[in-house]
C-alpha cells in the first residue's frame, strides 16, 4: 500500500500551504481526502493486500430513497482511485469488499460522512466509532459476521437506511427505537428472535416502534435554574413582584404517533402528560399562568379543577370553529390562571382574528386573496384586565390604587410558508391590546403579551413586536394586498420588549421533529415594568443527551414554559433617545 501511494506522489490540495505530505505518510490536516490512506493503513495487516484492490461501484439507490438529496448525499469517493478526491465534494465512503476484520477509530474524523459502505467484510462487530459518524442517512453492514449492534447505534438520529443482511444477529438493541427517521431497515438473513418474528414481519415502522416503546427512558434533565437580572436584598418587600409563566402543553388530538414518531405511545398518551404538565405548573408556582393547545374537555375536566384547589382562577376561550361546533369539547384554546391571592380579574375580552379581518377588509376593493387568506385561520387570543393586589406594607407606601395590569395571551398560526397571516395577527392583537388599554384610568398600565408566536426572532412577527414597526414592503407581507397595512406599514406603540432580551433569547422553545427554534415569547411594556428575572433555558447539551425532539418522557409537550418575574415601577426614570425607559431597557 506504501509503495502504491509514493508512486502517485500526490500531494494533499486541502493541506496549508508547505505542510502537506504525500499519501504515504499521514496527514495532520482532518477531515481531508488524503487521510483515507492513513486510515485504511491502520487496519490489520491481513487487510492490506485486500484494500489495494479496485473498489466496486456504490450500490444504487432504491426508486424509493432515489431522491434529488439521496443523490446529493451519495458520492461515493474510492480511497485509493487517482479520480481526484480532493476535488469533488465527496459525501460516502465505500470500504466494501475488503475482508476488514475491524474498523478504526480514526473513521471517526469523518464527520460529514452520510453514506458508509461496510459490505461484504469480516466484521463481527461495529465499532463504536462508526455510531459518532451522526450525519450517517445510509449505512450498509450486509453480508458480515455480526452478532450484536452496539448501544450506541442511537446517536445516529439522521439514519434512513440500515443494511444488516446475512450477519448472525439474535436481537436488535432496545436503542435501535430512537432512530425514528428509519425508512428501510433490511434484516433478512439473520437469526433474529427479539423483537419476536410476528413484529419483524409486520416491516420496519412496526420494529423501530417495537423498540422504541421499550427502551429505556434516558435520565431527566437537570432543574432549570433562574437567572436574576436584579440583586434585591434579602428583606426587599415582595408585593410589587409577579410571576408569569407561559406554555403550550400540546393538545391531546395534536400528540399523535404520525406527527411525534420519536416518542414511546405511553408517553403521548393524555393521562401520562397531563400529570407531568400540571406538576410543572405547580412546581413553578407562578401568580399568572399562560397554557396554549389546551382543549375544552381537558380545561374543564382536569386544569380548572386541579388549578382551582391550589387557589387560582381560570378563564378559557376555544378557537372560533368550537361556536359552530356541536361537540366542541376536542377545540383547543388558551386558558389562563390568576393567583387570587395576587390578583382579581377586571374584565375579559375575546380577540377573534378571523372576526377582526372581516370587520377592517370588508370593504377592501381589488385583490382580496390576502384577506381570505385570514378569514381561513380561526387562531385567538384572550385580553385580560387584571387588579393587583397590594399587601399592607405595600398599600403604606403607596396611597395610589391598586394596580392594574393588562394581560394577553395567544396562540398564532402555525404555518411558516403564511407570515403575512402571522404578522397581521400580531398586529390585529396589537391594536387590540392598545385599545383595551386607552379605556384605563390610569397613567401607563403595564403591559404583558405572552403565548406562542410560532415565529422565530428573525421573523417579520419578532421585528413589529420589538421595533413597533413593519415597512409595508417587508418580505412577511407576501406581496399581499391589506389594504392600508400595505401602504402605510404595520406600527403600534406599546414599547415592547422581550423578557429575555438582557441574556438572547433561549436556543429554543420548540423542538418538534427536523424543527428546533423559538416560537414563544414572554413581552411586556418597559416603560411601566421591569424584569428582575425568568427561569433559565436548557442548553443544548442537555437536550442532545436525550437522543430525540420534544415530547418525552420527561418533558410532555414539544414546547418548553417560559417565566419571568416582574415588578412595578414605584419611581420616576427618565426616557431614553427612543423614548423608552432607560432605566429598565433589557437591550444590550
Amino acid at each position: 500500500l506504501s509503495q502504491k501511494n509514493a508512486a502517485r506522489g500526490r500531494e494533499c490540495h486541502q493541506c496549508p500551504p508547505g505542510g502537506s505530505l504525500l499519501l504515504e505518510s499521514r496527514c495532520y490536516s482532518t477531515p481531508c481526502p488524503c487521510d483515507f490512506a492513513c486510515l485504511l493503513d491502520s487496519l490489520s495487516d491481513t487487510t492490506l493486500e485486500s484494500a489495494a484492490m479496485d473498489i466496486p461501484a456504490s450500490p444504487q439507490v432504491d426508486d424509493e430513497y432515489d431522491s434529488f438529496q439521496d443523490k446529493q448525499e451519495n458520492v461515493v469517493i474510492d480511497p485509493l482511485s487517482d479520480s481526484g478526491a480532493d476535488d469533488i465534494a465527496w459525501h460516502g465512503l465505500d470500504l466494501s469488499d475488503r475482508g476488514l476484520y475491524t474498523v478504526s477509530s480514526s473513521i471517526s474524523i469523518y464527520r460529514h460522512l452520510t453514506s458508509l459502505f461496510l459490505r461484504n467484510n469480516n466484521l463481527s462487530e461495529l465499532q463504536p466509532a462508526v455510531c459518532n459518524l451522526t450525519a450517517l442517512t445510509n449505512l450498509d453492514l450486509s453480508y458480515n459476521r455480526l452478532t450484536s449492534l452496539p448501544p450506541q447505534i442511537e446517536n445516529l438520529q439522521r439514519l434512513k437506511r440500515l443494511t444488516l443482511f446475512n450477519n448472525r444477529l439474535s436481537e436488535l438493541p432496545l436503542e435501535m427505537g430512537r432512530l425514528w427517521r428509519m425508512v428501510n431497515l433490511s434484516i433478512e438473513g439473520n437469526p433474529i428472535t427479539s423483537p419476536p418474528v410476528a413484529t419483524l414481519q409486520q416491516g420496519t415502522a412496526e420494529i423501530i416502534g417495537y423498540l422504541r416503546d421499550r427502551v429505556r427512558p434516558k435520565p431527566p434533565l437537570p432543574d432549570r435554574g433562574w437567572v436574576n437580572y436584579v440583586d434585591l436584598p434579602e428583606n426587599a418587600p415582595s408585593d410589587g413582584r409577579f410571576r408569569v409563566f407561559t406554555y403550550n402543553i400540546l393538545a391531546e388530538n395534536y400528540a399523535t404517533q404520525e406527527r411525534h414518531p420519536y416518542v414511546p405511545y405511553w408517553a403521548l398518551e393524555w393521562d401520562y402528560r397531563k400529570q407531568r404538565i400540571l406538576k410543572q405548573l405547580i412546581s413553578y408556582k407562578a401568580d399568572v399562568i399562560c397554557l396554549q393547545e389546551v382543549e375544552s374537555k381537558q380545561y374543564r375536566d382536569y386544569f380548572e379543577p386541579e388549578l382551582q384547589a391550589l387557589g387560582y382562577a381560570g378563564v378559557f376561550r376555544a378557537k372560533s370553529r368550537a361556536r359552530t361546533m356541536s361537540n366542541s369539547s376536542s377545540v383547543d384554546g388558551c386558558a389562563t390562571f390568576l393567583l387570587k391571592s395576587k390578583f382579581t380579574l377586571v374584565e375579559d375580552h375575546l380577540v377573534e382574528f378571523q372576526s377582526l379581518a372581516l370587520n377592517r377588509f370588508a370593504h377592501l376593493t381589488g385583490d382580496r386573496a390576502g384577506m381570505e387568506r385570514l378569514m381561513i385561520r380561526d387562531n385567538i387570543a384572550t385580553i385580560l384586565v387584571l387588579q393587583h393586589q397590594q399587601g399592607n406594607a405595600s398599600r403604606a407606601r403607596n396611597r395610589k390604587k391598586p394596580k392594574h395590569l393588562i394581560l394577553a395571551n395567544t396562540h398564532i398560526h402555525w404555518d411558516p410558508t403564511m407570515s403575512d397571516v402571522k404578522v397581521m395577527q400580531a398586529q390585529f392583537l396589537l391594536e387590540e391590546v392598545a385599545h383595551v388599554r386607552s379605556k384605563i384610568k390610569e397613567h401607563n398600565p403595564p403591559l404583558i403579551i405572552c403565548g406562542d408566536f410560532n415565529s422565530v426572532p428573525t421573523s417579520g412577527v419578532y421585528e413589529l413586536m420589538r421595533e413597533s414597526r413593519l415597512a409595508p414592503d417587508h418580505h412577511a407581507m407576501n406581496e399581499y394586498d391589506f389594504g392600508k397595512y400595505s401602504q402605510e406599514g404595520l406600527k403600534h406603540n406599546l414599547q415592547l420588549e422581550s423578557a429575555y432580551a438582557a441574556i438572547g433569547e433561549p436556543p429554543f422553545t420548540n423542538f418538534n421533529g427536523d424543527f428546533m427554534g423559538v416560537l414563544d415569547y414572554l413581552w411586556y411594556s418597559e416603560t411601566s415594568l421591569r424584569v428582575i428575572g425568568v427561569l433559565q433555558p436548557y442548553n443544548m447539551e442537555e437536550i442532545e443527551q436525550q437522543r430525540s425532539p420534544l415530547p418525552n418522557p420527561h418533558l410532555p409537550s414539544d414546547h418548553i414554559c417560559l417565566m419571568a418575574e416582574f415588578e412595578f415601577h414605584t419611581t420616576n426614570h427618565r426616557e431614553g433617545k427612543d423614548g423608552r425607559d432607560s432605566h429598565v431597557s433589557n437591550r444590550r
